[in-house]
């Protein structure tokens, strides 16, 4: 029989609908789904005039943000309603959507309740008053778990991980380097910097930023960057992945310490990486021919990378980081392969 699943997870990307799928598969059925962080709208007019009101009169920039909250945290307690049976287990991403009163109600109601953040604590340092609510708190910027771990014995560490299901591409990879992500001011110089030096240097590339604005900074339009007008889903970009033989990876270092899924994508369909998360090499899959940590100025050491053969990671390894193990980390649920952290 399958086990009864409540998810609580942030819409982006669509990436619930390859992890409900993903859980399915592994024997658990996601009998609650509530999907957070959507697009925003107002109720009606008083919540719009009650927004203006906070943010320039009162000076509470927040206010949008408590309406989410409660906006969601509606939603929740509208479905507990409906709930007859406990949950086996309850598994929340970015807790910080709810109020904790919400969140209580729905553990009352759950065997195994637990959550995973995957922002910093620095981001969002409201975070660390909701652990507690928890039996199992999970994070993957291991400056947050050292900071916190002695203080709460339910903290653990984790990191992303990579789907062990997902359509297959039938095509032969290309011998070219594949990036695509969101515009970010703090690292599009860097993204052009390296796709520039890729134009020069005839390495083939395929550069991609989502740009969704009408007006086109010119350093983006004359660079060798692509640019596109809508966000894939997250099955379309593993799909996409599959195509290429390198990708490129862009940390962004101001919000978090974590690695981010794209380092687990490449750890499942063997490709190198280039990374600028020097965090990668305390990792027990790292292999310097398989990772390339540039720093933004070792462009000499990028085609060398590209030449040496991919060295095949440990099976155990390779498994640890599947899906199928870190949901069962997540969830305590036996066998599995817990998930460290290396100390400094």
């Amino acid at each position: 029989m399958k086990k009864k699943i409540a998810l609580l997870i942030p819409h982006h990307f669509n990436l619930y609908e390859t992890i409900v799928k993903n859980l399915e598969l592994n024997n658990y059925n996601v009998e609650l789904l509530i999907l957070t962080d959507k697009d925003f709208k107002y109720k009606n007019i008083g919540e719009k005039l009650s927004n203006f009101i906070q943010k320039t009169f009162l000076k509470n920039k927040n206010f949008k943000s408590q309406l989410r909250v409660r906006r969601h945290s509606e939603q929740l307690l509208e479905e507990l309603n409906h709930i007859k049976e406990p949950f086996d287990y309850t598994l929340v991403i970015r807790p910080d959507y709810f109020s904790k009163e919400s969140l209580t109600l729905l553990k009352q109601k759950t065997k195994v309740f637990t959550a995973y953040q995957w922002d910093g604590f620095q981001r969002y340092p409201g975070i660390v008053d909701y652990i507690k609510l928890f039996d199992r708190f999970f994070v993957f910027d291991k400056d947050d778990y050292f900071q916190y771990r002695d203080q709460y014995s339910n903290l653990f560490p984790i990191t992303n991980f990579y789907l062990d299901h997902y359509k297959k591409s039938h095509e032969n990879s290309k011998d070219e380097v594949f990036f695509l992500g969101s515009y970010l001011e703090n690292r599009i110089d860097e993204i052009i910097s390296i796709a520039s030096y890729f134009e020069e240097q005839k390495v083939g590339s395929n550069i991609q930023i989502v740009y969704t604005r009408s007006s086109i900074p010119e350093k983006l339009a004359n660079s060798p960057v692509k640019i596109r007008t809508h966000i894939l889903k997250y099955a379309e970009m593993i799909y996409e992945i599959q195509k290429y033989n390198y990708l490129l990876e862009f940390h962004n270092t101001s919000i978090h310490n974590g690695l981010s899924f794209r380092v687990f994508e490449a750890l499942c369909f063997k490709k190198k990486l280039i990374t600028n998360n020097p965090e990668v090499k305390n990792y027990d899959f790292y292999h310097p021919n398989n990772i390339l940590v540039w720093e933004g100025q070792n462009y000499e050491d990028i085609i060398p990378f590209l030449e040496k053969e991919y060295v095949e990671v440990a099976p155990d390894i390779y498994k640890k980081y599947a899906f199928s193990n870190w949901i069962r980390y997540v969830f305590n649920d036996q066998p599995y392969q817990p998930i460290n952290f290396k100390e400094n």
